[in-house]
């Protein structure tokens, strides 16, 4: 009889607009368990028909899901936070419903149903543009500071070849204000003197409020290793030492959190001006709602790193196996892959993720080991990349970071030229995809028929081939013609191409580095 209940009966739901900090917002070892919530599903509505059939309101009317939700008594609809935040940056502005069904709700589950079963009671109705379970995620794990000297990642140690040679790309670069990278994760401990003065308003959703601190570690330790100040007489430096950092909490002091705060997460710092993305966690299903904020950040020019995760097993998690993620794994100290390092599909890039020391949490100085510590290295020279192209998009970013990283960087067997499953397209290299970024043609000269095109590039790029050329007869040519026959001699590349009688014009780009 209770089976049957669940069909026919029509409910009169309520909207609770600000019940978000009442509801349970973190996950609990079941939740992690089971690797969903158990309480509530995530609900996108198709705007157009909800609007087509309602007009547009104030708000969704509350008793809008009587007319077509047909769930047990107890049900409810409830807003998530991010459509309060998005009405406050309205600053009173009504744009009405309309605005709300741009994003998820989430429908409050009575005891007996589970998120499975009200994900399928509502799939291919004609307002719902898909409905899931909210499925939980986990972490991973030349300054003159005093304990730079053992930063052995950043190339502290000269005699080392297995770092990220972040002391050459000091020389370039070391960041600016002008660049925010948001750190979504556990928080940040506010008062370390590794951050100071360069930290942004954060938001916390798993409290729903705008205090992101750290009740767990993981977050003010991939923050530090991103962008730890340097030559403030404390601790170690960071890759980055320039950019600002926006502290999003959507991991709770168990270093868990729900996918859909993660989407929040993104949302709401993309809207507050991240440039970067770094998001050290996964979970093993995949999700249409980040997925959904994971494109539309990219799509805003937005650049998303994550990590593969500390499993070992042939497939890195979720957002992990995201196609527009750049996916990081992490390597030890003497080149290969850590045992404890995802791979798999989707990999694009390796970093060292052993011994990493950094600061805590208190200012506590700690060593830190996974695929958590790995990406913000790549995430802090993505920054740098963006202080010297401040347009980089998230394929442009992924083109300099692959193209300058290092292949073939130990004995493994499964480190094959090109991309491969276990390493990507390398290990970070901040030098040399710096050096890509800066790029351009030095001298263009006539040899008989022929144009010869010179320019400066990284000691690697005989090996990985990074630059196309391109020429046209028209500067505002909507086509121009590739051509890819680059010749390589050190730090000098060359270009050859058979002359013209009238004008051309050339440039030289990246070519692209996709993931597998």
């Amino acid at each position: 009889m209770a089976a049957m209940d669940v069909r026919i009966l029509v409910l009169c739901l309520t909207v609770f607009v600000a019940a978000a900090q009442a509801r349970r917002c973190s996950a609990d070892s079941s939740d992690v368990m089971r690797g969903v919530a158990e309480d509530r599903i995530i609900v996108k509505f198709r705007k157009d028909a909800v609007l087509a059939a309602l007009g547009d309101r104030d708000r969704v009317p509350p008793d809008l899901p009587r007319t077509w939700l047909r769930l047990p008594e107890g049900t409810a609809i409830e807003e998530p936070a991010i459509i309060g935040l998005d009405r406050q940056a309205r600053h009173g502005q009504k744009k009405g419903m309309a605005a709300d069904l741009a994003h998820f709700f989430y429908i409050r589950l009575p005891r007996g149903l589970s998120p499975q079963q009200a994900a399928a009671a509502l799939k291919g109705h004609p307002w719902v543009e898909y409905a899931e379970p909210d499925h939980v995620g986990t972490i991973a794990g030349a300054p003159t500071d005093p304990s730079y000297s053992s930063q052995w990642h950043l190339g502290s140690l000269t005699s080392r070849t297995d770092n990220i040679r972040a002391l050459e790309a000091w020389a370039i670069c070391t960041g600016s204000a002008d660049v925010v990278v948001a750190v979504l994760d556990t928080g940040c401990d506010t008062n370390t003197l590794e951050l100071a003065g360069r930290l942004v308003p954060g938001y916390n959703f798993i409290a729903t409020n705008n205090m992101p601190a750290d009740d767990n570690g993981h977050g003010t330790a991939v923050a530090t290793v991103l962008a730890a100040n340097a030559n403030n007489g404390y601790r170690g430096a960071g890759v980055n030492w320039g950019c600002r950092i926006m502290p999003v909490k959507v991991m709770d002091k168990t270093g868990a959190g729900f996918y859909s705060q993660w989407a929040q997460g993104v949302d709401w710092a993309v809207s507050n001006g991240a440039k970067v993305i770094n998001l050290s966690g996964g979970g093993s299903s995949d999700d249409l709602t980040l997925s959904n904020a994971i494109n539309r950040a990219v799509a805003a020019g937005v650049i998303f790193i994550t990590i593969t995760h500390n499993y070992g097993a042939p497939s890195p998690t979720f957002p992990g196996r995201h196609p527009r993620a750049i996916t990081v794994g992490a390597t030890g100290t003497n080149g290969w892959l850590c045992g404890f390092s995802n791979y798999g599909t989707n990999t694009a890039i390796v970093a060292p993720g052993t011994n990493i020391l950094t600061t805590g949490t208190g200012g506590v100085w700690q060593s830190w080991y996974g695929t958590s510590v790995a990406a913000p290295q790549v995430a802090g020279v993505a920054a740098l990349l963006c202080t010297l192209r401040p347009g980089l998009n998230a394929e442009q970013a992924r083109a300099l970071l692959c193209g300058g990283a290092d292949d073939r960087v130990s004995a493994d067997p499964n480190d094959t030229p090109g991309l491969d499953l276990h390493y990507g397209w390398g290990r970070l290299n901040a030098y040399n995809s710096l050096r890509l970024a800066l790029s351009e043609i030095d001298s263009i000269a006539v040899a008989g028929t022929n144009a010869v095109l010179t320019w400066q590039c990284p000691l690697n790029a005989s090996n990985k081939h990074p630059y196309i050329v391109e020429y046209a007869a028209d500067l505002m040519a909507p086509a121009w013609t590739s051509a890819t026959n680059v010749q390589y001699a050190s730090n000098v590349a060359a270009w050859v191409g058979s002359g013209s009688s009238t004008t051309r014009f050339y440039r030289v780009g990246i070519r692209a580095f996709p993931a597998r």
